[in-house]
């Protein structure tokens, strides 16, 4: 009978580790071109979504002759999120700016004249942040303004454009408004509507081409 010793039972052959190929260096994720597009420009005054909303809202019914315009197709005109939008319009509802009416000929309309709003309600009421915020950029915990190099310029320029906008009316924002460049940013079918005409510029007889009025045959 044929035996095997102990050494030659063990297997002469060992595994032999093989190098793997180096990995490829992992890339970095490309921005996609909505995000390029959307991402806003970093400044020291940036109006917040909801003041633009509320004011381009108030624009668009400036001139609506006190009619109630559907909600829908305003948000969908002005290229707003519905349900962003409808939250916009019950603030300025709740702040008196603006009259709501339900029903097949309801919508929204400014509760008074565009010459009776200033900017400076429409920003708050769009829950927009304070004008008078603390006097530096740095943390409250690092600077308290006292002293701060910025902070009397911060202080003179927030108090300009807190005057500014209690002076600036929406019937003054309205007739200074290049509306004609506006409605070349719009759809074709919303390019042609009559909007945002004022009530004092039809009164002093606007002429055609200018920027208080305009005519379906543009």
């Amino acid at each position: 009978m044929c035996t095997m010793s102990k050494a030659s039972a063990t297997p002469s052959w060992r595994p032999v580790a093989t190098a793997m190929p180096p990995k490829a260096p992992l890339r970095p994720k490309q921005a996609t071109k909505n995000t390029q597009n959307n991402n806003p420009v970093p400044g020291l005054l940036n109006i917040p979504e909801s003041m633009s909303i509320a004011l381009h809202t108030c624009l668009w019914i400036a001139d609506s002759d006190r009619t109630f315009r559907p909600s829908a197709k305003i948000s969908k005109d002005l290229g707003f999120s519905y349900n962003h939008f409808a939250k916009i319009v019950q603030r300025l509802v709740h702040a008196g700016l603006l009259e709501t009416e339900r029903g097949p000929r309801g919508g929204i309309r400014l509760a008074r004249e565009p010459k009776a709003i200033s900017l400076l309600e429409i920003y708050n009421a769009a829950g927009g942040e304070p004008l008078r915020p603390h006097r530096c950029l740095l943390d409250p915990k690092v600077c308290q303004g006292r002293a701060c190099a910025l902070g009397h310029l911060i202080e003179k320029e927030n108090d300009r454009l807190h005057q500014k906008m209690k002076e600036t009316t929406l019937a003054g924002l309205a007739r200074s408004f290049d509306r004609s460049k506006f409605r070349r940013a719009l759809p074709p079918r919303v390019a042609g509507e009559p909007t945002l005409a004022s009530r004092d510029a039809r009164s002093r007889g606007g002429q055609p081409g200018s920027i208080h009025h305009y005519s379906k045959a543009q």
